[in-house]
């Protein structure tokens, strides 16, 4: 870990842990909400699921934030209290700052709630595996370890209060092992700054063995 509590512009990173928020609190009656606390939803209707779907898959803005117009009064700030992150972060536009320890602990949920394996769970386990854009997944994909990689990216380029590159989820392994990385930068979108952030990928996989 490095600069774990510095907070950068997550654009579109956001939605991975977002995603995992609606299904885990509008989904199946046997994942719990948050922590057992409620119970959760009768599931994820067509209409919503139509909207988390392009959402994850090719990063849609808007219907992001026709999720987020809808259902951030629903319980979010609970969820993201219950993630052992503050809610703050919510109210800094759609698309928030936040750090990498804090990116960490949303996935980290993630990570729980896809572990109930309810239609749900699957159906978004799906999606993150099938994402446009994954920094991660370049960097580790030649590792014959790998058997896939969930996640959701980010990436702007703007104002400095604009600029982020970022990627963050889940390394499943073939010997059943799940890495969770989170790789939060300011860099721009683009060019060298893409193959660095999947090179740092890369190299952090490799590292996994001191892990052990």
């Amino acid at each position: 870990a490095y600069n774990l509590d510095s907070r950068v512009y997550g654009a579109s990173s956001f939605k991975g842990p977002y995603a995992a928020y609606l299904c885990q609190h509008l989904g199946d009656n046997d994942a719990s909400y948050p922590s057992g606390s409620e119970a959760a939803g009768s599931g994820v209707s067509s209409s919503i699921y139509s909207l988390i779907q392009p959402m994850i898959l090719y990063s849609d803005n808007s219907a992001f934030s026709s999720l987020r117009n809808t259902y951030d009064s629903a319980g979010f700030a609970e969820w993201l209290n219950s993630c052992g992150v503050d809610s703050e972060i919510m109210h800094d536009t759609h698309f928030p700052r936040y750090s990498a320890r804090e990116s960490a602990l949303l996935w980290l949920r993630t990570y729980q709630y896809l572990k109930t394996n309810t239609p749900t769970a699957q159906n978004l386990a799906s999606l993150y595996e099938q994402t446009n854009v994954s920094f991660i997944r370049s960097g580790v994909s030649d590792d014959g370890e790998v058997e896939a990689v969930l996640n959701k990216a980010g990436w702007c380029s703007g104002s400095e209060r604009f600029t982020g590159l970022c990627d963050a989820g889940l390394i499943k392994c073939t010997d059943g092992t799940t890495y969770l990385m989170s790789t939060m930068t300011n860099s721009p979108d683009g060019g060298l700054y893409t193959v660095r952030l999947a090179n740092l990928a890369s190299t952090l996989f490799e590292c996994r063995d001191v892990l052990e």
